[in-house]
């Protein structure tokens, strides 16, 4: 028998409020994925047409996508549209945490 213990609720409080938040919408084809966030790798890989992924961070989120007609993008909360032409490969975009006033 082995006992794990974890504060799963804290993670997913502190995820909510992190600064910087990506939705990404895959459509109409399908596009291979990079992203990191804060250094960490956290998509890898080709995402089906019709399916979305939300990843949030303290710092910045890289994002590559070898599609960017395909890749629609809405970072804290503001659609930002379609990342560029369909096939067009798009290479190491930063969103970073907006600057405190």
């Amino acid at each position: 028998v082995r006992k794990i213990n974890a504060e799963i609720t804290a993670l997913t409080e502190a995820a909510g409020a992190l600064p910087v938040n990506i939705t990404l919408e895959v459509g109409p084809g399908s596009a291979w994925i990079y992203m990191e966030a804060d250094g960490v790798v956290v998509q890898r890989g080709t995402m089906l047409a019709g399916s979305t992924k939300t990843i949030s961070a303290r710092e910045e989120i890289l994002l590559t996508s070898a599609d960017a007609g395909s890749t629609k993008v809405i970072y804290n909360g503001k659609d930002l549209g379609q990342l560029g032409r369909s096939g067009e490969v798009i290479r190491n975009v930063e969103f970073s945490a907006p600057a405190a006033e």
